[in-house]
């Protein structure tokens, strides 16, 4: 019986993954830590069942679990598996105790809408810790009320320090695996956009009009994901790193210069056209370098698309002739 139970669970879950998150279902490696995570839980659970302060540790065991399925994957799939590991915590408790199949389905659920919230790094880890570690007591509390069930203030307090503890232990694990499993949190973002990052703070001091134009292009750009439902935190932080290829001859380009002389006065058209688009292909290199995301990457290696380098176009024409000028040349 726990095995036709236990093998329906699993089919119910992998069913779901395929229809409604197919993209981490086509994903050999996000499947694989899916069920990883799936194995430990049981694991960890089965291992622990006899312990006092089980029903704290399989809150906190399912409530990192949710936080971080939610941060690699998304809140919709953490919710899933919040109702996955809530039956299987009530399949291992002791006597089949309805009300950790309850909490834990409430309480992951809350811990991964409370982890999903954007902010500051360290605001998104407390504000999660805190919240979680409160609704684990609060929901542990009343669901014992309800079912009638003696509870003593070591098992609330354990409770609560299981969700401070959680927080923590989730955020660690997708910081180490995120890379991994190829998937670009809303942390990995928030930690790129810190103007402090190496080639951000390059950007502000060796090419101080290209990072104000970049912020500029963020504070457009953001609204404008947001309007159209894309993910507005990977716009901004994508358009913050967008022009960083003008790091390798920043004072190429006007937005540079203050007043001094432009070096495009002495270069002949095709030579001043191939320094200005050289700056897409920099950027590229060097954000493959340092190791930023794929899709930041993208972004610079296709933010011109293909426009025309008009000013050094137009000056060709007046030099050559327009017969004489590949238009292709100066895109």
């Amino acid at each position: 019986a726990l095995l036709l139970l236990l093998t329906a669970m699993v089919v119910l879950l992998g069913a779901w993954v395929a229809r409604f998150t197919p993209e981490v279902y086509a994903d050999d490696r996000r499947l694989l830590l899916l069920c990883v995570v799936l194995v430990l839980a049981a694991t960890g659970l089965h291992a622990t069942q006899q312990w006092s302060v089980f029903a704290a540790y399989a809150l906190g065991i399912s409530t990192a679990l949710a936080m971080m399925v939610a941060m690699l994957f998304g809140v919709r799939l953490a919710i899933a598996l919040s109702a996955f590991l809530g039956v299987l915590v009530g399949i291992v408790a002791t006597g089949s105790d309805a009300r950790l199949v309850i909490v834990t389905i409430l309480c992951s659920t809350f811990a991964s809408y409370a982890i999903s919230r954007a902010g500051s790094k360290s605001l998104t880890i407390a504000r999660a810790a805190g919240l979680v570690g409160l609704a684990n007591a609060v929901l542990f509390v009343a669901t014992s009320e309800v079912f009638g069930l003696m509870i003593s203030s070591p098992q609330v307090i354990a409770t609560v320090l299981a969700g401070l503890i959680s927080a923590s232990i989730a955020v660690v694990a997708v910081m180490a695996l995120e890379r991994m499993v190829g998937v670009t949190t809303d942390l990995r973002l928030l930690e790129l956009a810190n103007p402090n990052e190496p080639v951000l703070h390059r950007l502000l001091t060796e090419a101080p009009g290209s990072y104000q134009s970049s912020v500029m292009v963020g504070n457009i750009a953001e609204p404008a994901a947001e309007a159209i439902g894309a993910p507005s935190l990977l716009v901004r932080t994508a358009a913050m790193y967008h022009d960083i290829g003008k790091l390798k001859r920043p004072y190429f380009f006007i937005e540079n210069q203050f007043g001094g002389d432009n070096p495009h006065d002495k270069l002949r058209p095709y030579l001043s056209a191939l320094t200005l688009i050289a700056h897409v292909k920099d950027g590229y290199e060097m954000a493959r370098e340092i190791g930023l995301p794929k899709e930041i990457a993208d972004v610079i290696l296709q933010h011109h698309g293909t426009s025309l380098a008009a000013i050094p176009y137009r000056n060709a024409i007046k030099e050559e002739g327009p017969e004489n000028v590949n238009e292709a040349d100066f895109r």
